[in-house]
């Protein structure tokens, strides 16, 4: 199975920072209010910044994906393993994005949505931090493979 791009590890921690910062507000919080002292709120927001980059890295690691004869399969997940297997034939649109993060560090996600995956706008094969000449190159390799197998010739 193949990985993401080694920059999408970045991508994954700064996504992770608006935790971080809901963690820093809810400490300076508590300290004005008198229910824990700086130092504490200071060691607990230091502990919950790590927690949220280890599980960032965690999670960067553990996700991969492959195209195998049969469809698109991915894994991933830190604490629950999720494994999705999408069939060709089950595909219906694949989409190249760039959110402003990904953009300022050149990389991009694919989206391969099937016909029940955008009940709420979420592309079930979503793949985050490719680079861009890959995911058009992985979408252009996913089109091939969708048209021929409506065909019959896989």
């Amino acid at each position: 199975m193949q990985k993401l791009h080694p920059l999408a590890l970045w991508l994954f921690i700064l996504r992770s920072i608006g935790g971080i910062v809901f963690f820093i507000v809810l400490g300076g919080y508590l300290v004005r209010s008198g229910y824990v002292s700086l130092p504490t709120a200071i060691i607990g927001v230091i502990l919950i910044a790590i927690f949220y980059i280890i599980f960032a890295i965690l999670s960067y690691q553990n996700y991969r994906y492959e195209f195998t004869t049969e469809g698109f399969k991915k894994e991933y997940g830190v604490i629950y393993k999720r494994y999705v297997s999408i069939p060709y034939e089950r595909i219906q649109n694949i989409d190249v994005h760039q959110g402003i993060i990904a953009r300022l560090l050149g990389l991009a996600d694919l989206q391969i949505q099937t016909a029940g995956s955008s009940a709420f706008g979420m592309a079930e094969g979503r793949l985050p931090g490719l680079s861009m000449n890959e995911a058009q190159r992985l979408r252009e390799e996913l089109l091939t493979r969708m048209r021929t197998t409506r065909s019959g010739t896989a």
